[in-house]
C-alpha cells in the first residue's frame, strides 16, 4: 500500500464507493478529499446499518493505513478520516471503535484527546 495507489486499493476493498466516486468525478486524484467526502459517509452509513462484516474490513483497512511505512498514507488516515470524524461526526465512533484494531484505536484516541483539549481551550477563551 502507498499513497500512490491508495484509491485503488480502497475501491478493490470496498467496490461499493466506486459509484460515489463515478459521480463526485471531480476527487479525481485527490485522496483527501476521497476520504473526507466518500470514505466517512460511507462508513458512517455502515455504523447506523451495523454492517459488521464491513466495518472489519475497516478496521483492517485503517490499521494497514496507521502502521504503513508510507508517510503519506499515515498523515491521510490522521488528517482526512479520523480527525474529521472527532471533529464533527462522532455519532459514529461508538460503533466504529468496536472494530479498530490497536493501532487505528491508538490514532482515534490521539485525535480524540487532543481535540477535546482544544474545544475545552477555545470554550474558556470564550467564556472570559
Amino acid at each position: 500500500m502507498d499513497y500512490e495507489n491508495i484509491i485503488e486499493y480502497l475501491v478493490k476493498n470496498f467496490p461499493d464507493i466506486q459509484e460515489k466516486l463515478n459521480e463526485e468525478e471531480y476527487l479525481a486524484g485527490l485522496p483527501h478529499c476521497i476520504f473526507e467526502i466518500v470514505l466517512i459517509p460511507y462508513v458512517s452509513g455502515l455504523c447506523e446499518m451495523g454492517a459488521a462484516g464491513c466495518l472489519i474490513r475497516v478496521g483492517e483497512l485503517l490499521e494497514q493505513m496507521v502502521e504503513c511505512d508510507d508517510i503519506k498514507v499515515k498523515e491521510l488516515v490522521s488528517v482526512s478520516f479520523f480527525e474529521p470524524i472527532v471533529l464533527a461526526d462522532e455519532k459514529m465512533i461508538p460503533v466504529l471503535q468496536e472494530y479498530l484494531r490497536p493501532k487505528s484505536l491508538e490514532e482515534l484516541r490521539y485525535r480524540q484527546n487532543r481535540y477535546r483539549k482544544r474545544v475545552i481551550a477555545d470554550g474558556r477563551a470564550h467564556e472570559d
